[in-house]
């Protein structure tokens, strides 16, 4: 019977164990104040395991210079104090020969970080050597909570009366929110993306409803694939990174029978997927320029 009953204690300790090793995501959403009056939206996710933190950041969320960094820091539950620093790109809208990144660190007290709503607090830059560059304020609140309140204003809007049908056809503040969680390809933009691979697989699909949206992919300027229809079965190609710098032109061929056209694309280098989504009008083109770092 002790040996029963010791068994099972064994037990519960591994699953308690095991759960609580396991990664915790959470995913924040907010501004960075710089100097008091510019505000920069900003997306951040922090996966907990332990008292590790890591994950990634999105700068100028939506913005001419939107910015994916990773995230590496430390959370000390006896003090609750969060610690997280970005460093490195995974891809920018900048010109990356002519803009210098600031990376944030930040260092503040937060209640639970597990049970956390809102991180706010002061925060330092710093270049990629280290000097320092912007400070300021970041104020991001739980993606859920977000989530959770748009969706009763957007309740409210549909039931309002003195609303009317074609302003609530227009209006959805989840759908806002979401966008807002995509790299969304915009017309005469240049996305650069950094890859550490000899190849990268790219994969066209259509994510929501099927309407027809027809692209183009040149690679190189040299034809990959044209007037390509895009549907829910995934198109996949693998594309040979012979050169330090690939350019990808996307071209809209048409506007589906939803405007604008919307093809789902991914790109992968067999260890991290960046996930896009094109909002282009006829005739409309995007670039995806690849940066080879090694190999």
């Amino acid at each position: 019977m002790y040996k029963s009953r010791n068994t099972l204690l064994t037990l519960f300790i591994l699953l308690w164990t095991v759960t609580h090793l396991e990664a915790q995501k959470h995913e924040f959403l907010g501004v960075l104040t710089l100097k008091d009056t510019v505000h920069v939206a900003y997306r951040l996710q922090l996966e907990l395991k332990g008292e590790k933190v890591s994950g990634f950041s999105v700068t100028d969320l939506g913005g001419a210079h939107e910015t994916k960094s990773y995230v590496t820091g430390d959370y000390y539950p006896e003090t609750n104090t969060l610690k997280f620093q970005e460093y490195g790109i995974e891809y920018t809208k900048s010109d990356v020969d002519t803009y210098d990144f600031c990376f944030v660190h930040f260092s503040g007290k937060v209640s639970s970080l597990p049970k956390e709503n809102i991180i706010q607090g002061q925060f330092v830059g710093r270049y990629d050597d280290g000097f320092a560059c912007l400070d300021g304020e970041l104020n991001v609140k739980s993606i859920a909570k977000i989530y959770n309140k748009a969706k009763r204003i957007d309740k409210k809007i549909q039931k309002a009366k003195v609303v009317p049908d074609s302003i609530k056809a227009k209006t959805s503040m989840t759908k806002t929110i979401e966008e807002r969680r995509l790299n969304m390809l915009k017309a005469n933009e240049k996305t650069s993306i950094f890859i550490n691979a000899n190849n990268l697989h790219l994969t066209i699909f259509d994510a929501g409803k099927i309407d027809g949206d027809v692209i183009s992919v040149y690679v190189n300027n040299e034809p990959l694939v044209v007037k390509h229809v895009v549907g829910k079965k995934k198109r996949i190609f693998t594309i040979p990174l012979k050169d330090k710098v690939t350019t990808l032109r996307v071209v809209a061929e048409n506007e589906g029978e939803i405007v604008p056209n919307t093809a789902k694309i991914e790109i992968s280098d067999g260890f991290k997927k960046i996930e896009m989504l094109s909002n282009l009008k006829k005739g409309e083109t995007t670039q995806l320029v690849i940066h080879k770092l090694y190999k």
